[in-house]
């Protein structure tokens, strides 16, 4: 049950979460300038929640028995702050003059790991275990509700929606984006809130019906949007159905039925509370081999129904045979690499991408169409930032993971390995969208943030260990092109 104490400020959070991807307002030159912004000042408020929370908590025993340290991690996104600050001092140019504004999100970002963080060393371990039940709802709803738009725009309903979702313009080769704008960024948020939805029904929030028609709305989205990554992220989360499925076996990993409380508890009949099969192994199974059937058989199926309807539909899985997106992304990171050959130490600098492409046309001799990043985290941020940058990075990264698997996976208990399986899984997605795809904005820098720090929240309660690194995935913290 989710304490009356945390009620308010991960209330706060989740709404920090969804809401952004939900706001249909876009306009040019910054399409994305609305969620970028109202993900911004929902952070912060909730930033400030969380710290006072925190700060009210901090005479529990959970708390004073943890050292008085910060997590580590932080560090991250400060090298990077101080990187860019380098590029200024050194005479760098800042054509974009969007180099403050990404240090600004950086901080952010910086401010949400340390507000998560001192939230989650306030709590026992049935208490955090109630806080990703929150952040999975939170996500589970804008996944829910992103469909729900794409199905809406499908169907040419956006007038009759009062503003609520966002106009589509094309008319052929349809990739339907609900209100993020970008279909692949859809595909993303629907891959996590399908991960979501399975951890929800093994914690007794969600019986079967209600998870199967979750997981063919958001299977359907997927679809909808005509994205190569979000058929990865079906392959995720149903791997993360056979890792809870395993994990299930103990009966201990996603707590009790006796300690779900509130709407989870109300949910859960006297006596029936047991029979919920999604709680078992062999439903988390079912789970897995459900949403893999589900694209197998929604893909033709929607494509069937929109050739028959006239929808005009992008064919994923022709684009997937063809490959006709490869040679494109390798000009891109043709031009990525030569952008770093030419700038090995600091790189081009913070928004400074699309100057440099090109002017770089002529040299490198490669086509390419003009883009303001890479579509490759690596090589972007070798790109941006050179091998100063990009060297923090990666140490960060690998203490990250070192600390994660040892403090969490390894000498964890059960809850704790199943909340770090859940949010291992979210951030592989993140990883697997931003390889391909740019995914530099405000709205996925404090997901983010938040995750890591969700990781970082090892039994404080009954071990008092040390902070543990706190980020991990691809950078993904720009705040503008």
């Amino acid at each position: 049950m989710l304490p009356s104490r945390s009620a308010i400020p991960l209330s706060f959070l989740a709404v920090a979460i969804s809401l952004p991807l939900l706001v249909s307002r876009h306009t040019l030159p910054l399409a994305t300038f609305y969620g970028e912004w109202a993900s911004a000042l929902l952070f912060a408020l909730a930033v400030i929640v969380l710290g006072a929370s925190a700060q009210r908590q901090g005479g529990s025993a959970a708390y004073q028995a943890a050292p008085a340290q910060f997590p580590w991690i932080v560090l991250f996104p400060l090298w990077l702050i101080a990187t860019g600050i380098t590029q200024t001092l050194t005479g760098m140019a800042d054509v974009s003059g969007s180099r403050l504004l990404t240090e600004l999100s950086l901080a952010l970002g910086a401010a949400v790991m340390w507000a998560a963080w001192r939230q989650g060393r306030a709590a026992s371990s049935v208490e955090r275990q109630a806080m990703v039940d929150v952040l999975a709802i939170a996500w589970l709803v804008a996944g829910l509700l992103g469909t729900l738009a794409q199905w809406v725009q499908v169907f040419g309903l956006e007038p009759d929606t009062l503003g609520m979702v966002s106009t589509y313009f094309y008319d052929d080769n349809r990739r339907l984006w609900g209100n993020l704008n970008q279909p692949n960024h859809q595909a993303t948020v629907q891959g996590i809130a399908l991960a979501a939805a399975v951890w929800l029904a093994a914690r007794g929030w969600l019986r079967a019906p209600a998870w199967l028609a979750a997981a063919v709305l958001l299977v359907s989205g997927i679809v909808l949007s005509g994205s190569r990554t979000g058929v990865l992220h079906v392959g995720l989360a149903a791997v993360y159905a056979l890792v809870a499925a395993w994990m299930a076996r103990g009966g201990t990993a996603f707590g009790g039925t006796g300690e779900l409380g509130g709407l989870a508890g109300a949910m859960q009949r006297a006596g029936h509370a047991g029979r919920n099969p999604m709680r078992r192994p062999a439903g988390l199974a079912f789970a897995a081999v459900a949403m893999v059937a589900l694209l197998l058989v929604l893909q033709p199926a929607i494509k069937s129904a929109g050739q028959a309807m006239d929808w005009r539909l992008f064919d994923t899985v022709a684009q997937m045979q063809g490959g006709d997106q490869l040679s494109w992304r390798a000009a891109m990171w043709t031009h990525a690499w030569a952008m770093f050959r030419a700038h090995p130490w600091l790189g081009v600098g913070w928004g400074e991408y699309g100057w440099a492409q090109f002017q770089q046309l002529a040299q490198v001799g490669v086509k390419v169409e003009m883009s303001l990043h890479a579509h490759n985290a690596v090589l972007d941020m070798l790109a941006k930032t050179g091998v100063i940058g990009a060297a923090g990075v990666f140490v960060s990264l690998l203490a990250w993971l070192w600390r994660v698997a040892r403090q969490r996976l390894w000498r964890g208990d059960a809850r704790e390995r199943a909340q770090t399986g859940l949010v291992l899984t979210w951030l592989a997605m993140l990883c697997a969208h931003s390889m391909r795809i740019r995914c530099w904005s405000t709205r996925c820098t404090t997901c983010i943030s938040c995750c890591r720090s969700v990781s970082c929240w090892a039994g404080w309660s009954h071990r008092g260990s040390a902070a543990c690194a706190c980020r991990a995935g691809p950078p993904c913290w720009r705040a503008w092109p």
